[in-house]
């Protein structure tokens, strides 16, 4: 109050002065005019607006009198200069201000104070309730009158967000008090809208039980469940016992089952709406009630000796849990449903089935079997293998008894089943065929079975043989062996065909025979088995040649040698050969060696041994001996050849550098007579051998013996080379010119070689040494280290700066050089210089413990092969690489490691303080509480060592566990204990608990009944303390306004839901609302109603009744009073009525909360049924139009007619036309409908006569053009046809026409009753085939011609088939081998006959021409062409015509040059054609090649130039003339013989040179690739 009154006393100072000021002011102005103002400290703010205040500023004069209306109800006459007011409401509010002057004006000033309206905070989630982790949807539901919501603050009790709908997930269980509070864009904000234990998350509900005892033998059986399901919250039960009763709801029920059963039980438990778990019994843990009922089914009577069936079954069928059967014929015990037995013993026999459900109760079936005596099944075969088809076996019965009985034989392959007792069978395939025979005794209807597999096996054999040698020269032994397979009956014959003429039979399974004819032959194998079956094998060849090849390393062919004859060599003398003769029963009678020796003929003639010149190495050996069985003279030829191979070879370089590599080449050398290479390189390394024999064996070609060797040392090498023949012969050659190995020797030193700092200088010093005199000329160093290399050319020591960041790093230095010669060498050492730099690191788990004092530290240093030492900080240390302390006391600790490398560098890391032993210390801070609620407070941990939290906000849900958990929202004043719980490391705990005072008026509500009827009474009620006022808000728009009553009763007079609050308002003005706990729920109900189709017929009675009622709140319910004494509760009735009339329908309607209302407002109409009758003709003819009219008496307005005739609508008018066509009796009916739904029928019969049926023949018919046929029509008294072009007799029934084209015929036909018919038929005319073909052909033999042949079809059959691709197409190719005659018919596929031709097609003979062997000729020489022809040619063609004589002539001539292939094309007069080619291999020698002895070159055209020419000749590889001074005068290579512009034209030096003897040396490269050097004298004449 002194604060205030100081204010007044201030202001009232300052209005003085102010007057005192304006008084001077008006003495001087004698104009001034008064005006009322005022100013307004808040003119716009948020409800409740208080503390408003208004300040008179009227000017002009002196203010007598202030009357003030604040707009809100408040007015103040003769109010002081300053007034206020608290505005409670939202809303534009006008303020009025009139003033009194002294001077009598009066003046008025308006303004106004607008008031905004506090946004109304609501939200819903959609899961209330649920199992952790739980997600919440939350959507607000805030509304604000004005403006729009801007900003929303959520407490979800675990968190907090800004969101407008936010999502948050509790992951911890708990109940969760929610609050929301929202802002509008006047930054008004909201009551706290609050849900206290909104959420509730509880542990996911497992649903499960037990059963004490589960089954009973009997019912009733009564059953208690005992429930052990776990979860949180309000767990619901559902339990379904599984026998169809309602469903039970307790937590444990007791069920009392009262039919037999296995039943599932089925418990659901639930503890919110996503919760839900389910139970459902196992199989065996299932309550089971009462006995299986077993039943057997099986037949009455069976025989002795067969299988019989028992079928069992048990009800109900979950009984059915094990079966045991038991047979007193031979006390047999079996298990399982199903069962089969035999009875061997005839007799009457119980049966009993004993059938048990899990539980093992049980109960017993019997059934009664009578076994007869039956029949014994047997038989035999007299042939259960085969090897050919047909096959036939003889099958014998051996049944018993032996005689009475019926038979079935099955065969097993397919065939028809045999009823003789012992049949005999053929099978026509190879196959294993199981038989069985059923035999039944027809006096007891007995039967039996004997199968018996693989009965019958009919297998064809398999035929190979292996044989050798496949090749060889003549006399060839070789020997073949059978090889069979699938032989089931024994062999009897092995026949060999030897492709020769010889034909050998054995009865052991090889032969050997001899060819002595040169050719190809191809043997073949058949046997014959005992049953006679014949089978062959596939051919295979034998190669026999007339002469081969023998070099006497067993190669040779026939026996043993060529020709039968063994070579031996010996190596000392390998031109010295023995020959001995090694066919039996032969004497030699004389030795043609071949070289030109005389026929040898001097005893001994076997062995013999001859030495053969060394100018070839291959001789045609020539033997001539006797049998000396048979006294036959014969002669045997085969080439001797001559193995003489010489070591040879070249070396591509002879002076190289060390570790260069020189290629060896071999000269001159056969590989196919090499068994071995072996290379000595004469430098002291281990000779290669190359195994060209084992190389051939394996990958069947020859290696050349070329190899490489490289050089790593120094020195003069020579190298060698073996080589080993094909008879172990050997010979050696070393090159005369050694290899001579030239180069430097490198090498350095370095010093140092290890370091520990990052940046060091390494020292490099060369220490290699020259070869000999020749200095090094260049050092090229890498130092390992990425950088450049360093090439330098003076040899020096040498510095390199290294740096290294990583823990240690080693480097490969290289040293390369290289001499004046070129020759260089280089060496590495790896890993020669080695950097060091190790780095200390550790790491523990266990920086912050509580409770447990053991630490552990891991190292995870970077050091190469290291050392460690650990200094834990309480004196103590270790070794190791990783450290471990136990320490006795809390505290900080220091860790240190040191780390020493294998080089002894070190490294050291310490960490202060690093190690923490510590208990947490809960503790938090508040945030700014000064607001009224609801307020946000914010609450900050300060906690120490603390890793999780537990907030408990003291106002009943559970809390939050972050750190800093969002804002909380406390929406009703109050004393609330915040709680905050930590956990620590190692599981240790605190907590600390703080009281927080939230600001404003302490109240509760009451409310009264919460649902009712308009109009609607509702009372309410606040208790509370420090409280100045209430503003009582009902939520149906009533005006609010602040009162001192705690206590109302307010009128609904309209339905819905209502949320009344109150606002409470402390002393020191903090407003506070209280909100109604449940909505206020007012209900109406009025009731209206529809009809389908109140009026309607007789026919239907049944009307629906549609329900169009409503009310504020569903459901509702509903009586209906339908006007015939009848009822319903339906929504929605449909109600049918008994007989026509007219009915009064009443509904009631009652509302969800006991509201009703009822209405009458239509009534229903039943109306008769109609009378009809049908007016109209009622026979007729078919065809005919008939006309019908409706007759019909109605209490209702017809609508629709429909006339139907046997049930298909014709017409919907009160009359119709109708035409019948088909004759009969049909059933005509017409329906009426009315407006209103009634419906009648009448029929009546109509009668429709036949029309004739003519059925004129035959339909459609063909005839050949000019041919008749005869016409048929029936069923009438008159005919009459058209057109009667080639008709005869077209009144009658039957005309006759031949037409000459296609017709269609027409006949009229009236019958008995006057009725007409129309018919036709259709004449068709064939064509005649036209057959053409083509004309008589002459093709060669072997060749093909198209033959063709045309005509009215598409089908032509020729014959002979023979020579022709196809006998049945229109062009067959055709090839006979012989002159033929082809007959041709073309198909008619029409009435017309089919037609014949014949076409001629000569066939001329092939002609044979044989040009003989390819030639080899010597180069120049003249050659005449023969081949041998047959006498039918008449026409010749050489190609190419390079060098011939001619090339149509039979024998050309030709000058042999090079090598070339001639082609003879020969025809006959039939144009027939055939070639060959021989193969022409010019050889060239000295004598090929033409040089003069002198030349004149003065330019007269003649001998100008010194030329080389001749024939055979690729090419002249150098041309080189001395004159007789040696020097050279002419040189020319590489260029063509026979060229007169290539040679010497006789200058020297661009100079004539003088004439005299002159010396030339040429190289020519003959065709063949072979090098001849030729030397010579020429004499240039002058």
């Amino acid at each position: 109050m002194r604060a205030v009154w100081q204010s007044y006393i201030f202001k009232r100072v300052r209005i003085h002065s102010c007057l005192t000021i304006l008084m001077l002011w008006l003495s001087i102005s004698t104009n001034a005019q008064t005006a009322a103002d005022f100013s307004i400290n808040k003119k716009e703010g948020c409800i409740p607006l208080s503390g408003v205040n208004f300040t008179d500023q009227s000017s002009g004069g002196t203010v007598t009198r202030r009357d003030w209306n604040l707009g809100n109800g408040t007015i103040i006459n003769a109010g002081a200069a300053t007034v206020g007011t608290n505005y409670l409401t939202d809303g534009k509010f006008y303020v009025t201000l009139t003033v009194t002057f002294s001077n009598g004006d009066i003046r008025t000033k308006r303004d106004s104070v607008i008031v905004h309206p506090r946004p109304v905070a609501d939200f819903a989630a959609d899961e209330e309730t649920g199992c952790s982790p739980h997600r919440v949807n939350f959507t607000s539901l805030a509304t604000t009158q004005t403006g729009t919501i801007t900003e929303w603050l959520w407490d979800f009790g675990a968190g907090g967000s800004t969101q407008t709908d936010p999502s948050f997930t509790y992951n911890v269980n708990g109940e969760y008090n929610v609050s929301l509070i929202v802002k509008n864009n006047w930054n008004c904000e909201s009551e706290a809208a609050i849900r206290l234990r909104y959420i509730k998350v509880y542990p996911k509900v497992n649903a499960s039980f037990t059963i004490p005892d589960n089954a009973d033998c009997a019912a009733p059986f009564t059953v208690n469940f005992v429930n052990t399901t776990t979860g949180g919250g309000v767990i619901t039960y559902e339990w379904d016992f599984g026998d169809g009763s309602p469903k039970s709801t307790d937590a444990n029920p007791t069920h009392t089952y009262t039919s037999t059963g296995a039943f599932t039980v089925t418990l659901t438990a639930r503890n919110g709406s996503n919760c839900v778990s389910t139970y459902t019994t196992p199989s065996n843990s299932r309550v089971f009630v009462g006995k299986p009922q077993p039943a057997i089914t099986a037949p009455s009577s069976v025989c002795a000796n067969t299988s019989v069936n028992f079928s069992g079954s048990v009800t109900p069928a979950d009984f059915l849990y094990s079966v045991k059967w038991l047979f007193p014929d031979n006390g047999a015990v079996q298990y399982g449903q199903n069962t089969s037995h035999t009875f061997t013993t005839p007799g009457t026999y119980n049966i009993a089935m004993v059938a048990f459900n899990y539980p093992q109760c049980n109960d017993t079936a019997w059934h009664t079997i009578s076994v007869t005596p039956g029949p014994v099944a047997g038989f035999s075969s007299d042939k259960p293998l085969g090897c050919s088809t047909p096959f036939t076996v003889q099958f014998t019965d051996q049944s018993s008894p032996a005689s009475g009985l019926t038979y079935d034989w099955n065969f097993g392959d397919g065939s028809p089943h045999d009823v003789n007792s012992s049949p005999s069978h053929t099978y026509t395939s190879f196959g294993a065929y199981t038989v069985s025979l059923t035999v039944t005794d027809p006096a007891t209807g007995c039967a039996a079975t004997k199968q018996l597999s693989n009965a019958v096996r009919i297998v064809k054999p398999r035929v190979d043989f292996t044989y050798t040698p496949p090749e060889g020269c003549k006399p060839l032994p070789v020997k073949a062996t059978a090889r069979l397979s699938d032989i089931v009956d024994p062999v009897t014959d092995y026949i060999w065909d030897f492709g020769d003429g010889t034909i050998i039979t054995t009865s052991v399974d090889n032969a050997t025979h001899t060819y002595t004819t040169a050719g190809t032959f191809n043997i073949k194998l058949t046997i014959v088995t005992q049953q006679g079956c014949t089978v062959s094998s596939d051919t295979k060849p034998v190669t026999v040649a007339d002469i081969c090849d023998d070099d006497g390393s067993g190669g040779g062919g026939g026996g043993g040698g060529g020709a039968g004859v063994m070579l031996g060599k010996t190596c000392a003398d390998k031109y010295t050969v023995t020959f001995t003769d090694t066919v039996q029963d032969s004497q030699p009678i004389s030795w043609d060696f071949g070289d030109g020796s005389p026929l040898y003929t001097t005893a001994p003639l076997n062995p013999v041994t001859h030495t053969f010149p060394t100018t070839a190495k291959k001789y045609l050996v020539t033997l001539t001996r006797r049998n000396t069985v048979t006294n036959i003279v014969s002669t045997a030829q085969f080439r001797a050849v001559i193995i003489d191979e010489k070591a040879d070879f070249i070396p591509d370089i002879f002076n190289i550098c060390i570790n260069k590599t020189v290629n060896l080449a071999t000269i001159g050398i056969d590989s196919s007579n090499i068994n071995k290479y072996t290379w000595d390189f004469g430098d002291g390394t281990t000779p290669l051998m190359i195994d060209n024999k084992s190389y051939f064996r394996n990958y069947g070609k020859y290696l050349n013996g070329n190899t490489s060797h490289t050089y790593i040392n120094n020195g003069v090498f020579h190298i060698t080379l073996t080589i080993e023949d094909k008879l172990g012969c050997t010979h050696s050659f070393q090159y005369p010119v050694p290899v001579t190995v030239e180069g430097p020797v490198v090498g350095f030193e370095a010093s140092p070689l290890t370091s520990c700092l990052k940046d060091f200088t390494v020292a490099f010093q060369d220490t290699s040494k020259p070869n000999g005199s020749t200095p090094i000329v260049e050092w090229t160093w890498n130092f390992g280290d990425g950088s450049p290399a360093f090439v330098t050319t003076r040899d020096t020591l040498l510095h390199h700066n290294y740096s290294n960041d990583t823990y240690y790093r080693f480097y490969n230095i290289t040293l390369k050089i290289k001499d004046a010669a070129g020759c260089e060498a280089q060496v590495t050492r790896n890993n020669h210089v080695k950097s060091y730099r190790p780095k200390a690191s550790f790491y523990s788990n266990d920086v912050l413990k509580c409770g447990n004092h053991t630490v552990t530290l891991y190292n995870n240093s970077s050091a190469y092969n290291a050392t460690y030492i650990w200094y834990y900080g309480d004196g103590t240390s270790s070794t190791g690489y990783n450290g471990s302390r136990t320490y006795t006391a809390d505290g900080e600790y220091d860790i240190s490691l040191v780390v020493t490398d294998e080089n002894g560098c070190r490294d050291s890391l310490a960490k202060e303080e690093y190690i923490k032993l510590v208990k947490p210390k809960a503790d938090f801070i508040i945030g700014d509480d000064s607001k009224c609620a609801p307020i946000a407070l914010q609450f900050f941990d300060n906690s120490d060592y603390a890793n999780t939290y537990e907030w408990d906000f003291g106002d009943g849900g559970t809390g939050s566990t972050d750190k800093d958990p969002a804002a909380h929202i406390y929406a009703a004043p109050g004393f609330y204990q915040v709680k905050l719980k930590i956990t620590g490391v190692s599981g240790c705990t605190d907590e600390t608990t703080k009281t927080i005072r939230v600001k404003g008026p302490i109240g509760n509500l009451t409310v009264g009944a919460a649902t009712g009827c308009i109009p609607f009474t509702l009372p309410m009620k606040v208790t509370g303390s420090n409280i100045s006022s209430y503003a009582w808000d009902f939520g149906d728009g009533t005006p609010v306004q602040p009162s001192t009553e705690s206590e109302v009763a307010h009128v609904y007079p309209l339905a819905g839901t209502y949320r009344p609050n109150v606002i409470l308002t402390s002393p020191e003005g903090c407003p506070f609302t209280l909100k109604a706990p449940d909505p206020v729920i007012v209900d109406s109900a009025f009731a209206k109603y529809s009809i389908d189709r109140p009026i309607r017929c007789n026919l239907d009675r049944t009307v629906q009744f549609t329900n169009l009622s409503t009310s504020a709140f569903a459901p509702r319910t509903y009586k209906w009073l339908f006007g015939d004494n009848q009822e319903s509760t339906d929504e929605a009735p449909v109600h049918t009525y008994n007989t026509p009339g007219k009915y009064d329908v009443t509904l009631i309607v009652f509302s969800r909360y006991g509201c009703s209302d009822t209405i009458s407002s239509q009534p229903v109409v039943i109306y008769k049924q109609p009378e009809v009758r049908i007016f109209g003709d009622k026979e007729k003819c078919a065809k005919a139009q008939v006309d019908y009219r409706a007759d019909v008496i109605s209490e209702d307005a017809i609508t629709d007619y429909t006339w139907k005739i046997d049930q298909s609508v014709v017409s919907r008018q009160d009359r119709f036309d109708h035409r019948f066509n088909t004759a009969g009796t049909y059933r005509l009916s017409l329906t009426v409908n009315t407006q209103y739904g009634c419906e009648e029928t009448a029929e009546e019969p109509i009668t429709i006569r036949p029309l004739p049926v003519p059925a004129a023949s035959p339909k459609n018919t063909t005839i050949c053009i000019g041919s008749p046929v005869s016409l048929q029509a029936h069923d009438g008294d008159r005919f009459s046809w058209w057109p009667n072009q080639w008709m005869s007799g077209a009144n009658t029934d039957h005309p006759q026409v031949s037409p000459q084209q296609d017709m269609r015929y027409y006949v009229k036909v009236t019958n008995q009753y006057g009725c007409e018919e129309l018919d036709s038929v259709d004449v068709h005319v064939d064509e005649k085939v036209n057959l053409q073909h083509s004309k008589d052909v002459i093709i060669c033999k072997g060749e093909r011609t198209r033959l063709s042949a045309s005509g009215n079809t598409p089908d032509f059959v020729w014959t002979p088939a023979l020579g022709l691709n196809n006998p049945n197409i229109a062009s067959p190719v055709a090839s006979p081998q012989q002159t033929t005659t082809y007959e041709v018919t073309g198909i008619s596929h029409n009435t017309c006959p089919s037609e014949t031709g014949r076409i001629k097609v000569t066939v001329g003979e092939i002609p044979t021409v044989d040009l003989g062997p390819d030639l080899t000729v010597e180069a120049g020489k003249s050659v005449t062409l023969q081949p041998v022809l047959s006498n039918d040619v008449v026409y010749y063609n050489w190609q190419p015509a390079t060098g011939l004589s001619c090339i149509n002539c039979a024998t050309p001539r030709f000058i042999a040059d090079k090598d070339i292939t001639y082609r003879l094309t020969v025809r006959t007069q039939y144009q027939c054609e055939a070639s060959d080619a021989i193969n022409i291999k010019v050889a060239c020698g000295k004598g090929a090649v033409y040089i003069p002895n002198a030349f004149t070159p003065n330019h007269d055209g003649k001998n100008d130039r010194f030329n080389i020419r001749g024939f055979g000749i690729q090419k002249v590889k150098s041309f080189r003339i001395y004159n007789r001074w040696g020097q050279l005068v002419f040189n020319r290579e590489n260029f063509l013989p026979n060229d007169s512009n290539a040679g010497w034209d006789g200058r020297f030096n661009g100079q004539i040179a003088e004439g005299g003897t002159y010396v030339y040396i040429t190289e020519v490269i003959c065709n063949e690739g072979k090098p001849l050097v030729l030397k010579g004298t020429v004499i240039l004449i002058r």
